[in-house]
């Protein structure tokens, strides 16, 4: 490894605590955005892309994307975790839209978007939305107050969407709290 006495202190840093790598600066700026900006060695940009914990739920790749890093940060991240481009993820803890996905919403570059279509070709193929379910869809109506009989039945015939989390990354309990305030519940 080819790096100087500082870049081996943020290594050391690094290897004890890899989150950081991918915790948002005072400024917004991420360490790998930093370290590019100050064109720190190969070597050590290698070792922060391979950072492979979730940070707020999202892996790296999930990170750089939705933070809208540049081309070169998403390349660099994907190119050491290409598995990352079919693992799916939110803004939270759950796992719910594919990197491609969040490409394409947030107009990421056609390389990019490219890079992420050849290192998980189905992902065209897949709904972006696949874990929001029936349950998040009622909860979420705003145009009608949710019926207790109705969340019950849903609850019964789909009992692991009460721990799924949707595409803002709410779970339903979480969707009901929100609701509270302005919607009254009808039992039935």
């Amino acid at each position: 490894v080819n790096m100087n006495a500082s870049e081996g202190i943020i290594l050391l840093l690094l290897n004890a605590y890899p989150q950081a790598a991918f915790v948002e600066m005072k400024d917004g700026r991420l360490l790998v955005e930093i370290c590019l900006e100050k064109k720190a060695s190969d070597d050590l940009m290698r070792e922060i892309c391979k950072v492979r914990v979730r940070v707020d739920g999202l892996l790296p790749l999930g990170v750089v994307l939705t933070k809208r890093s540049s081309d070169d940060i998403v390349l660099a991240v994907l190119e050491a975790d290409p598995e990352a481009a079919g693992k799916r993820f939110s803004t939270n803890c759950d796992e719910c839209i594919l990197p491609l996905h969040i490409a394409n919403e947030d107009e990421h570059s056609e390389e990019v978007k490219e890079a992420l279509r050849h290192a998980y070709p189905d992902a065209e193929k897949e709904n972006p939305f696949e874990t929001t379910h029936q349950l998040h869809k009622l909860l979420e109506n705003e145009s009608s107050d949710p019926v207790c009989g109705d969340v019950e039945d849903l609850i019964k015939m789909h009992p692991e969407a009460v721990g799924k989390r949707g595409r803002d990354g709410r779970l339903p309990l979480h969707i009901a709290i929100d609701r509270i305030a302005s919607v009254s519940v009808t039992w039935v």
